[in-house]
């Protein structure tokens, strides 16, 4: 029998391969998404809990920079420290939908028989933000959605 106390400890971005395997045979692709941007998310919740002021920033600030999710400088001179770069309206849209996405990834391991468990239904507590969310938040307050100030 699994120690179920040795569940619990394991970290998170373990348990979403380990548990739906163990539970359903299933598992979900590693190299894809949900799977990827959550592992990131993981990263930046203990990052951000456990912050030590260090000004280098993680690898993945980079790539959250690229696909325009973290705020960018184009100055190095006027440059911030990689928490602030995280402190978008994109960087929380991507969070809640990348919980959004991995909630119902989970959920679709559920084989057909176990569909109206207890688990399947909690998928609904999780609702994507469209794009359009902060670009018409943006426009209530008379700011250009379209504009580049960095």
């Amino acid at each position: 029998m699994l120690d179920q106390d040795w569940v619990e400890k394991l970290e998170l971005k373990a348990k979403l391969i380990i548990v739906p395997e163990l539970l359903f045979g299933r598992h979900l692709r590693r190299d894809a998404s949900p799977f990827q941007d959550m592992a990131i998310l993981i990263r930046v919740r203990n990052d951000l809990i456990h912050y030590k002021m260090q000004p280098k920033e993680p690898s993945y600030v980079e790539v959250l920079v690229s696909r325009h999710i973290a705020l960018h400088s184009s100055s190095a001179s006027s440059d911030y420290l990689w928490v602030h770069k995280l402190s978008s309206s994109e960087g929380i849209r991507w969070a809640n939908n990348t919980a959004f996405q991995m909630a119902h990834a989970l959920v679709e391991l559920i084989p057909n028989e176990h569909m109206n468990s207890m688990f399947a239904p909690l998928a609904q507590n999780f609702v994507e933000i469209p794009e359009s969310i902060p670009i018409q938040r943006l426009e209530e307050a008379g700011i250009d959605s379209g504009s580049d100030s960095s």
